[in-house]
């Protein structure tokens, strides 16, 4: 159901099943809190409905309105499930369960300070042309990063003054601010 919800705005493909996939492969996978318990739900599609990883229940669902059938050891059990946007409520004959969903990526990472420069490659300082304080102009030259044996160099991207740069010898990632330059 959830699947189905962020498939309703799709605007590509939009008469594909949600979860859909053309030849099996890993299961999709959900994470809840229930309480303060995290709870990791695996499952995939099948023609009769969703097949949960590693339990052998067999989950239809039945209408849109949110009925839900989960077969366990040939019992059929019934839930009315409600979807919103930051949790899930499932009800059933021994009560009801609030999940809440949680994120399936991880946030992004904070934006570098305005005028960073990140390197472009994981490899090593092999020089630093310019020096913290130095004025650049856009396209000057500020550190070479040395990756694989070939030489990659960090250029400023504006005009302005070098406030931070990566020092000789100094071990990068690919994506680590290696230089700041403030404009002006």
């Amino acid at each position: 159901m959830l699947a189905a919800r962020e498939r309703e705005g799709a605007v590509v493909m939009a008469s594909i099943l949600a979860g859909f996939r053309n030849v099996p492969g890993d299961p999709q996978v959900r994470s809840f809190r229930v309480g303060e318990e995290r709870v990791d739900v695996a499952y995939r599609l099948e023609p009769a409905g969703a097949k949960v990883r590693d339990t052998g229940y067999q989950a239809a669902v039945v209408d849109r309105s949110g009925r839900v059938d989960l077969v366990v050891g040939g019992v059929r059990h019934r839930f009315e499930v409600a979807v919103w946007p930051d949790r899930v409520m499932a009800d059933t004959t021994e009560g009801s369960v609030e999940l809440v969903e949680l994120p399936r990526f991880r946030p992004p990472v904070e934006a570098p300070a305005s005028g960073s420069l990140t390197a472009p490659v994981p490899g090593k300082v092999v020089a630093a042309v310019s020096l913290v304080g130095d004025r650049v102009e856009t396209g000057t030259t500020l550190l070479v990063i040395e990756s694989m044996k070939l030489e990659h160099t960090v250029v400023a991207a504006a005009a302005g003054t070098l406030r931070e740069v990566a020092a000789v010898g100094d071990s990068v990632l690919a994506g680590q601010v290696v230089a700041v330059v403030d404009p002006g």
